[in-house]
Parts: C-alpha cells; sequence; structure tokens
C-alpha cells in the first residue's frame, strides 16, 4: 500500500507557489539567443530526491535526460538513455539496455551503475522525489555495466512514462551524497539538451543549449531564462511590457483572455490538461442527509456541467462525463451525459419526507481557495445555480475556506459530506486517474465509505490483463460500479495555458503541464 497523503498531496494539483520580486539585473527579453519565461512557479531545490512537482520534473527534465523521454505533443514515451526494453514475468520485471558511451557534459561516464545508484538514493532517502517510486518499484539494480533491472510490485502500464520523470534521472555522484540531500546545488552536471548555468532557488534560473547533447538534436535557442514574479498581476504586466516573452504557471485564465484581446501581439496557446474536477459525495451514516442514496442521487442528476464550463469557464475548459478524460486512449466511458430534471427531483425529494421551507435537505459543500487558486476555487459559488429550483426545498452550504493540507487531509479521512477537488494523476493513463480515486487503497473510499471487494478486484484484474480490449472494458466497469453509488463524479477537464509575444514560436505544452524549452524559438 501506498502512503497516501504523500501521493495525494503531490497529485492533488498544480504547487502554486509565490516567487519574488525580479531579483536579477540584466535580464532583457529582446536578446535573440535568449527567451525569457515569466511564471508563480520556480523551485526551491533542484534536488531529484525532492522532485515532487511539475516545476522541478521539468527543469530538471532539461538538464537532464532519462531512460525515456515523451514525444511531444503526445502521450506516448520514447527510449532516450536506454537503447533497449524488455518486460517479462507479466510485467513484474523490466529490463533496459543502455546506450553505450553516454556521459554527463563533464566527461564522467554514465552506465547502469549510475542510473541504479542515482534511484537507489531516491528510494533509500525516501523523500519528495520517491512519492512516485515507493508504490511501484520493489528494487532496482545493474546487472552489469549496461543492464538496469527493475522489479515492480505490481504491473504498471504507464512505467514508462514515470522513468521520464526527474527521480529516475541519473544524476552526477559529484553533485549529491548518497546519504543526504542536497536542495540547493551550486552546480549540476547533467546530459540533458540545456545545463544549469545558473540560479537563485525561488527566484530565477538560466540554462544553456548544451553543445555536445548525446541523445537527440540540440535545443533550437541558445539560453533559456525563467523568471519568478509575486503575483499573477506582476506576471502578466511583466508579459504586456516585453519584461518576459513568456507567461507560463500561471496567469488566471480570465486574466489570459482579457491580456490576449488587448494586446493582438500576445497570443495564446492552451492544451486539454491531465487534471480533472470531481465531486465527491460521503456515504457516511455520521452525514444524516448525504449518506441517503436518493439523495445523492438526484444531487448528483442535477449538475448540469455545460452550464458551467459554458457560463463560468467561458467554454475553455470541457465538461467531463466520464471519470477518465475523453483524451485518454481507453477507459472513457460518458456515463454522467445527463439532463438535469429539477421537477422530477422535487417529486422524489418529497416521496422521501422532504418538505419545502420545513424539513429541507441541508448539505455543504468544501473545496480549498488556498490549494486551487481564487478563480479555480470560485466555481464552487457556481453549484448552487443548478439547484435554483429547488432553493425552497434544498438548502446548500459552501465554503471554499479549507487550507490546503486541512483540505487534503479532512477529503481523506471522510470529514466533508461534499468535496469539489481536483486530481492531476502523474500519467495520462485510466489506472492513474480511477486506482488512487475508486481503489479501496486509494484517497477516498475509505473515509468516504464507499469502497468494494467488487471494485477492488476489476481494478486489480485490469492491472494484469494483457488484453488491452479487456482492460478498456474493465476500465468502463469500474466506472459503472462506482456511478450507482453517487459517490465520486467527473465535473469537467482542466486546460493548460500559456501566453508568449508572436515573436516566439515552437510552442509545445503537454497535458502533464511539460514546457519543451528545447523546441522553442524567436523569429
Amino acid at each position: 500500500m501506498f502512503r497516501k497523503f504523500g501521493v495525494f498531496a503531490l497529485v492533488l494539483t498544480l504547487v502554486l507557489t509565490a516567487g519574488v520580486l525580479p531579483g536579477r539585473d540584466g535580464i532583457q527579453a529582446q536578446e535573440n539567443d535568449r527567451i525569457i519565461i515569466g511564471t508563480l512557479d520556480l523551485p526551491a531545490n533542484l534536488d531529484p530526491a525532492m522532485a515532487d512537482n511539475f516545476m522541478s520534473w521539468e527543469i530538471l527534465g532539461h538538464i537532464y535526460t532519462g531512460l525515456t523521454r515523451q514525444v511531444p505533443g503526445t502521450n506516448t514515451y520514447e527510449l532516450a538513455a536506454a537503447a533497449d526494453h524488455t518486460i517479462e514475468d507479466n510485467g513484474l520485471t523490466h529490463r533496459f539496455t543502455i546506450k553505450p558511451d553516454l556521459a554527463f557534459t563533464d566527461g564522467t561516464p554514465i552506465d547502469a551503475n549510475t542510473f541504479a545508484n542515482s534511484i537507489n538514493r531516491v528510494l533509500e532517502l525516501d523523500r519528495g522525489g520517491a512519492d512516485i517510486m515507493r508504490e511501484f518499484v520493489a528494487s532496482v539494480e545493474a546487472t552489469d555495466s549496461q543492464e538496469l533491472v527493475f522489479a515492480l510490485y505490481h504491473p504498471v502500464d504507464y512505467f514508462d512514462a514515470l522513468l521520464a520523470l526527474a527521480p529516475f534521472f541519473a544524476v552526477h555522484p559529484d553533485d549529491f551524497p548518497p546519504d543526504d540531500v542536497n536542495r540547493q546545488p551550486e552546480s549540476l552536471t547533467g546530459n540533458g539538451v540545456y545545463m544549469l548555468e545558473d540560479w537563485s532557488p525561488g527566484d530565477f534560473v538560466a540554462l544553456r543549449a548544451n553543445p555536445e547533447y548525446q541523445l537527440g538534436e540540440s535545443a533550437r535557442t541558445a539560453e533559456i531564462h525563467l523568471q519568478s514574479y509575486e503575483h499573477t498581476e506582476a506576471l502578466r504586466l511583466a508579459l504586456e511590457s516585453g519584461e518576459v516573452d513568456m507567461a507560463w504557471r500561471d496567469v488566471l485564465l480570465p486574466d489570459a483572455i482579457t491580456t490576449v484581446e488587448d494586446n493582438p501581439e500576445i497570443l495564446m496557446k492552451n492544451v486539454p490538461s491531465s487534471r480533472m474536477w470531481y465531486l465527491y459525495m460521503s456515504k457516511s451514516p455520521k452525514f444524516e442527509d448525504i449518506s441517503i442514496d436518493l439523495v445523492r442521487e438526484v444531487l448528483a442528476n442535477l449538475i448540469d456541467r455545460r452550464l458551467m464550463v459554458d457560463e463560468y469557464f467561458d467554454g475553455y475548459l470541457s465538461p467531463a462525463f466520464s471519470l477518465v478524460p475523453e483524451t485518454v486512449e481507453s477507459g472513457y466511458i460518458a456515463l454522467w451525459d445527463t439532463t438535469p430534471d429539477p421537477q422530477g427531483v422535487v417529486e422524489r425529494l418529497r416521496e422521501a419526507g422532504y418538505r419545502p421551507n420545513r424539513n429541507m435537505l441541508n448539505v455543504f459543500l468544501v473545496s480549498s481557495r488556498t490549494t486551487y487558486g481564487d478563480f479555480a476555487a470560485g466555481a464552487i459559488s457556481n453549484f448552487p445555480r443548478a439547484y435554483l429550483p429547488l432553493r425552497t426545498i434544498v438548502n446548500i452550504g459552501l465554503s471554499a475556506a479549507a487550507d490546503s493540507g486541512v483540505f487534503a487531509d479532512a477529503l481523506q479521512a471522510g470529514d466533508y459530506q461534499m468535496a469539489m477537488f481536483a486530481w492531476t494523476p502523474v500519467a495520462m493513463h485510466p489506472d492513474a486517474y480511477l486506482y488512487p480515486l475508486l481503489h479501496s487503497e486509494g484517497i477516498l473510499a475509505d473515509g468516504g465509505e464507499f469502497g468494494s471487494p467488487e471494485l477492488d478486484q476489476v481494478l486489480e484484474d485490469a492491472r494484469t490483463t494483457d488484453d488491452p480490449a479487456e482492460k478498456d472494458a474493465l476500465y468502463q466497469q469500474a466506472q459503472e460500479i462506482i456511478y450507482d453509488t453517487y459517490t465520486v463524479l467527473p465535473l469537467w477537464q482542466d486546460i493548460n495555458t500559456v501566453l508568449y509575444h508572436e515573436y516566439i514560436s515552437g510552442v509545445t505544452i503537454e497535458a502533464n503541464f511539460y514546457l519543451h524549452y528545447n523546441l522553442l524559438e524567436r523569429e
């Protein structure tokens, strides 16, 4: 069993850290061989053993190249530092052959032992970087200088996606001690498409193209600088003034739309995100009303996803009718594409004994502004609109005041009767959505008291079968089972947004919040 809170804290949402004011003199966006990216979200450390957030993975993913890497613009992965990959023992053993003659930028060789030592360091230190390992990796060893062997606890269809993340990278032995973390290394010697030229924790990162990159095409721009700003307004103004060439993580969507409308030289690119939003309703008898099956059913069937997306999100997000995004290759089943019927709900509530203005249905919906930000969490205020025809018989209390840590703990513990939350898996795969959300060992089922041996078995069978069609059917079956409990419901699929000046080309962002610096060019 994995450590529930650690994984939940990792993938619940993007970590929105406030940076500091620009502190680097002389950075000017007009230099032709340099692109400056403004952001609110720069990491305070660059140790892969501590890397537990998307921005750390993105930066380190350009300083290092791992066994695999994502093919730009797709949800597929290719071998990078690995020359060959074989799978044995029904998915429990993965063997990789390391490409010959690999080296760090200082000439230090990289072989299977380098990878094994680096990955075992992350596992043994057991810090944030291990969150994406400990549920899956039982052991890793180098059988010789070129072969690396992983033993897994259970089959993982998206193991190639995990290997492309920073905790699985080979790191230079002089940069990181084997028995301790080095949160703020003065320098990093990598093997990636970029080299770390300079950085100030949480403030700026300066990257320079690796002229001897061994594992693919060279970067298209010589220098990439990332500069942190205190808040979204400061970042937006920096983009408008030309202080930065791009704004990435995170100009709020309403501000992004306004910026593009007011500045024709600024462009906006959106892609569907891996982040999905859900509504959770507890079955626990400690919540008198919401524990009644009929109550959860009528509340679930009143949600107007299209209305929410069109009116609150201006049509930029997508209504979600499945627990798995439609953009994932398998597991999609549109069970929740329903049409609200307020009058029918009133009649059913009356039959259950509820009465207008007397014996009303009282429920309380919670989210977290500190976790998701004002705009995303503000969507909670629009929920009652779907219930306006029922305002005399349904009373919905609202709060988005829960602190991030408190919200995550309370949601897992089952302390909320209703909650709106986001889930961002480490990979775009049905198992990465459904197992944590629905399995008894996941983040919700225990506290919400909706787990079942039948549901657990379906999810476990999906992990072990080799037949893609059977996997797809099992993922759909799991959602059919949970549908009838009215406990976890999809709301909408988020988007990832980047703003940039029209002279920047090659802008490629992924659903998993990854911007490819090496493809960027100034025209």
